[in-house]
């Protein structure tokens, strides 16, 4: 899985449930299970949203967690924009935090030191799978 989603090393896969996802991002983001259909399978979702949240089944190994989080009523979003911040208690949503098989001993220790300062309680783990 490494190679299908980072061309570099120095990375990491966080790993949560969808169960905490659920509990402790704020409701006004609309959280869901990608759904993986054939292109011409009928969707059972008309809404605006409903694009957001299916993949052709080719993706289904991805078993794909997805958060939306819709601008206000009258807001817009600009082109150039690629995200919001959402404030998160990372404690609560955070599971592991693994580093990639061939990561360097620096970017080992750049991580050590931010879950030291964020995720106290957590220990970086090593990937037993090969990229």
């Amino acid at each position: 899985m490494w190679n299908a989603y980072t061309s570099h090393p120095d990375s990491v896969a966080i790993v949560t449930s969808a169960k905490a996802l659920y509990k402790f991002v704020p409701a006004r983001i609309l959280k869901s299970l990608v759904k993986y259909h054939a292109d011409n399978f009928p969707r059972t979702e008309f809404n605006h949203t409903a694009l957001f949240f299916y993949k052709p089944k080719c993706y289904r190994f991805e078993q794909e967690f997805r958060m939306l989080l819709a601008p206000e009523e009258n807001g817009s979003i600009g082109l150039d924009e690629v995200g919001w911040c959402v404030p998160v208690n990372l404690k609560k949503l955070v599971h592991r935090v693994i580093t990639h098989p061939r990561a360097s001993a620096d970017c080992k220790m750049k991580v050590d030191l931010l879950m030291k300062r964020y995720l106290p309680n957590l220990r970086r783990g090593d990937s037993i799978l090969s990229p």
